[in-house]
């Protein structure tokens, strides 16, 4: 089940954060680096081949990277952790991070990073929905985020907890705003979700890009870069 389509709402930014542990010239740690998200899989094999160290998969998510990094400030295991610009911003107010600045680093344009080197992108994303059209039995792709209200589309519709997840978050923040919200007024979404419920969603917490390539789950609210290797690059 190949066939996928994503249509994009929300432009959003994904941050590649330096925190204070050094590594040795054989491992580095690398919180939130599951090889299904962003082709992790392929970067990690370049970093193997390029540098020579090994960075061993893991699978957290954003608000789970947040939370072990503020567990262990004080015993630091990770050297280096990704994750979504807002939980970038709270780890450095968590002081769980320490500043480093990347070759080219004048490059980076202003807005996409912080000014003394806490955080920083390595990449964007806009956020739309990751459809495997042949797991919908026949039923329409949906064009809008009203039609994933219909009853037709009971128990295929999943999306990452906003709670935790970057691209949940990031996912709520779109639908809000498209339906008329602010960052100060989420009445919106609230109420979208509320509605949401009854066709009894899907809402994990990891990356579930093999769950839309197995048509487990038909339609993720997704960034269009995992979109795009599930149509080219199964």
């Amino acid at each position: 089940m190949k066939k996928t389509i994503g249509m994009l709402f929300l432009f959003t930014f994904l941050v590649f954060i330096w925190v204070s542990v050094g590594f040795s010239a054989e491992t580095a740690t690398c919180y939130n680096c599951p090889p299904e998200w962003a082709d992790w899989g392929s970067q990690l094999k370049a970093i193997k081949e390029t540098l020579n160290i090994d960075v061993p998969h893991d699978n957290k998510n954003s608000g789970q990277t947040l939370s072990q990094l503020i567990a262990e400030k004080n015993n630091p295991v990770a050297d280096v952790a990704y994750f979504g610009v807002t939980f970038g911003i709270l780890a450095k107010e968590a002081g769980v991070i320490a500043p480093y600045k990347p070759s080219k680093w004048e490059e980076i344009p202003t807005g996409l990073k912080d000014p003394e080197g806490y955080w920083f992108t390595i990449h964007s994303g806009t956020v739309g929905l990751f459809v495997n059209k042949d797991a919908l039995g026949g039923k329409p792709v949906p064009k809008s985020w009203a039609d994933l209200l219909k009853p037709i589309y009971k128990g295929m519709v999943g999306y990452l907890d906003p709670t935790s997840a970057a691209v949940g978050y990031t996912s709520s923040i779109g639908i809000n705003i498209a339906l008329g919200g602010t960052l100060d007024n989420l009445t919106p979404v609230i109420e979208y979700f509320k509605k949401l419920k009854v066709n009894q969603p899907i809402v994990p917490k990891q990356t579930s890009y093999a769950r839309v390539i197995s048509g487990e789950i038909p339609i993720l609210f997704d960034f269009d870069f995992n979109v795009y290797r599930g149509k080219y690059k199964p």
